[in-house]
């Protein structure tokens, strides 16, 4: 007879018969400690352990042969309930309670040992290692199929190191055994010869733990098995050595298909997508910009422009400038920063986006420049919106504009909101812009005049989106400085605004090639006419729920910005007097307790986030900060 190593039954009982305490209390019911079975010393003090601890199971089953307990229908009882069906069906032949459940009924006799036996194999397995216990399973189950007819007994899952037993259908005498998940995932990814995404892989094993396959894919990766191409979430892993990752990334490289286009720009394109070396070397064309006239000449077609108004009309069309933008702020800022930083390479997502723009919180494992990007991005939009009313397209909104997407990214900081006074190359392209900084300075007063006198809004902002980033201006940030700059118009007339939401950015590149190194504006018109698209759709539920503004704030704003600037950068003296001084100097009677409420409503949110509003400094909000909590809470009165 099959038999456990020495003292192993001694080591585990304790725990067993710590945990079966019958319904009725004592444990003498069964038996245990009773003059019939004597008082073993094993059971003084033993370990507690939770019913469903698999060691505790396991223990259970080696039991059954050395201790009377288990002869006793109740302890059966218990088993059924406390534990797993499976090993209560095993210790039932030996109980007594059910012996039809053995796996034979040729097991039934008055020693049992049969079943016995099978019981051990069953146990001795759980012990060996994972190769080893396949081995032995096979063995068994081909030993069961010959001279058991009716249930088997094999491990649920391979991987599961519980090592609980279930039912399972009879097992083949030649049957291979199951393979463990990360087989099955890596087996997935090799009969897939484009790859598989980690979305493509978890719908395919819902079984599988985000971070667990993910987990897997580093390893492989590393390792040497597996590569991956393309980025975020479109990235896919490939077999290493398959010709699949140079297709892929030529077919991710491409043109989407979902933008329509004309047969002038897929000329463009036919011509963008020769390599450098196939392309000729241009520079600067002085004509491009002169031969336009404003007004007479149309980059957009009249219909086009019917078209784009009247996808992008609001119902503040007749209100005072820039009454959209600034109702739309909160969103607006979340939108145009993410997919504008996206189109730049930025790996913020858009909660992402949303958590730094509104509390403040820089997501974790992003570069520092990808946060300074999308917060100089946030300044730059509120400086549009808040100057509405005055901005034009001149040198002083456009240097200032440059230097709140610049500040903090260019490696000399004299640059910022700065006409550049060295050369530039274009990446990956063959056009040299101009160098010479008197000739940007009148190519750049030419283009601005020329922007003024443009009517139609749409006209315009393309005209402002074609024409910055072909001069060239600033020494860089010149394409995310012509993108917010688009938006002027749109902004002044209350129209949906340009968020360029979904604008996959190799498209954006091409166009802004096709413009580089051909002058021609068709691919870049196609683009903005879908991508205006695509932002009004992303509008048109706020365009019909969007809340009325309070009066109030919007007739003092002036006086709140300033309230609240005066009280941060004096942090000596107390907030509540220089609010009230500031209302009674300014606000009639009637409105003074609203006004003052607003005022400290607007002070109790201030963070970091929101200083440029305010003109303050992060050092100033920090000091007044400090000043602020070290200053003794005040009695009640």
């Amino acid at each position: 007879m099959a038999a456990f190593e020495p003292g192993f039954v001694a080591h585990v009982a304790p725990a067993v018969h710590s945990c079966l305490v019958l319904p009725g209390g004592p444990r003498k019911e069964c038996g245990i400690g009773t003059a019939e079975h004597g008082n073993s010393p094993r059971f003084e003090s033993p370990p507690r352990l939770a019913p469903t601890d698999h060691k505790v199971g396991r223990a259970l089953l080696c039991s059954i042969r050395h201790e009377p307990l288990f002869r006793c229908p109740q302890a059966h009882v218990l088993l059924l309930d406390r534990f797993s069906p499976a090993i209560a069906m095993l210790a039932a032949p030996l109980s007594g309670a059910s012996a039809r459940t053995c796996c034979s009924e040729s097991c039934i006799s008055a020693t049992r040992a049969h079943c016995e036996k099978c019981l051990i194999d069953h146990i001795n397995t759980a012990f060996l290692p994972l190769d080893a216990r396949m081995t032995h399973i096979r063995a068994v189950a081909r030993f069961r199929s010959s001279r058991h007819n009716r249930a088997t007994i094999a491990p649920s899952k391979w991987r599961d190191w519980t090592n609980r037993a279930t039912i399972a259908p009879p097992t083949e005498p030649n049957a291979q055994p199951p393979m463990s998940a990360d087989h099955e995932i890596l087996k997935s990814i090799q009969a897939s010869p484009a790859g598989l995404t980690l979305a493509e892989l978890l719908a395919a094993h819902p079984l599988v733990a985000r971070r667990t396959a993910q987990r897997w894919l580093s390893q492989w990766v590393d390792a040497g098995i597996i590569c991956p191409a393309g980025k975020g979430r479109a990235r896919r892993y490939l077999v290493v050595g398959s010709a699949a990752p140079a297709a892929l990334a030529i077919e991710q490289d491409r043109f989407p298909g979902f933008i329509p286009l004309s047969a002038d720009s897929r000329d463009i394109l036919a011509y963008i997508d020769q390599p450098p070396q196939a392309r000729k070397p241009v520079g600067y064309q002085h004509d491009f910009l002169d031969a336009y006239q404003p007004n007479v000449t149309w980059y957009l077609s009249e219909s086009l422009r019917r078209q784009l108004h009247k996808m992008g009309k609001t119902a503040q069309a007749d209100a005072p400038a820039g009454t959209y933008s600034r109702a739309i702020l909160s969103r607006l800022l979340i939108d145009l920063s993410w997919a504008s930083s996206h189109l730049e390479g930025n790996t913020y997502s858009r909660l992402d986006t949303l958590e730094l723009i509104e509390h403040g919180k820089a997501a974790q494992g992003k570069a520092a420049i990808e946060t300074q990007m999308i917060l100089n991005h946030k300044t730059a939009i509120e400086l549009l919106v808040e100057n509405i009313g005055t901005a034009r397209f001149d040198r002083y909104m456009l240097m200032n504009l440059h230097s709140a997407l610049s500040e903090n990214l260019l490696p000399n900081p004299t640059d910022e909101g700065r006409i550049r006074q060295h050369a530039v190359d274009i990446g990956k392209s063959v056009y040299r812009p101009l160098s010479a900084p008197q000739q940007l300075d009148e190519a750049l007063d030419n283009l601005l005049d020329k922007a003024n006198r443009i009517t139609d809004p749409f006209e315009q902002s393309f005209f402002v989106m074609v024409h910055l980033p072909y001069l060239q201006p600033f020494a860089d940030i010149n394409k995310r400085t012509s993108r917010l700059a688009a938006n002027l118009p749109l902004f002044r007339a209350n129209l949906c605004p340009l968020t360029f939401l979904d604008v996959p950015d190799h498209a954006y590149s091409r166009a802004i090639l096709g413009l580089y190194e051909m002058t021609r504006v068709e691919l870049l018109r196609d683009l903005y006419v879908w991508s205006y698209e695509r932002s009004t759709q992303e509008y048109l539920a706020i365009k019909q729920a969007l809340a009325e503004p309070d009066p109030a704030r919007l007739a003092w704003r002036e006086l709140i910005k300033q309230t609240i600037r005066e009280v941060v950068t004096h942090p000596g003296q107390d907030a509540l007097s220089l609010i009230h001084l500031a209302v009674m100097a300014n606000v009639p009677q009637a409105e003074r307790s609203n006004v003052q409420a607003l005022i400290v409503e607007e002070l109790r949110r201030l963070h970091e986030g929101v200083l440029a509003r305010y003109g303050l400094r992060p050092s100033e909000f920090a000091a007044w900060q400090t000043a602020h909590s070290a200053q003794p809470a005040r009695p009640a009165q």
